[in-house]
């Protein structure tokens, strides 16, 4: 079976259902565009074909870059939340000092604070719910 593409040019679709190898991918583009292609191919080490058959294959995974500049914003505040000035305060004051808690099962048990997400446990443990 053969397929017209859209420049009247055969498409066989049958050859590329059962091609083994890989086949060969071209397009036109402005020469700019294949300038900033192969220096960003060059930045991870590949050529310019790989680098474009990656960014073929990954295009529905891609989010633009202003989605992922929004998404690192979000996790940056969220991450806030956790890491801020007062917890990194009691860190370094109790920094290798074991803290006391009660457990879920009101079991006296001690957590010694060597980072800071021991420090958060220490903090979060303290409230009586």
């Amino acid at each position: 079976m053969t397929n017209t593409t859209r420049t009247g040019r055969g498409l066989d679709v049958n050859a590329l259902a059962n091609a083994t190898a890989k086949v060969t991918l071209g397009f036109k583009c402005e020469a700019q565009l294949k300038m900033d292609l192969a220096i960003e191919a060059d930045r991870y080490s590949m050529s310019l074909s790989e680098y474009v058959e990656v960014l073929v294959a990954r295009r529905h995974e891609n989010h633009s870059e202003n989605e992922n500049r929004g998404e690192i914003e979000r996790l940056k505040k969220r991450l806030g939340i956790y890491e801020n000035e007062k917890l990194y305060k009691i860190f370094e004051k109790f920094k290798g000092k074991a803290i006391p808690y009660m457990d879920n099962n009101f079991v006296e048990r001690q957590i010694i604070v060597s980072d800071l997400p021991d420090a958060f446990f220490a903090v979060i443990s303290s409230v009586k719910i």
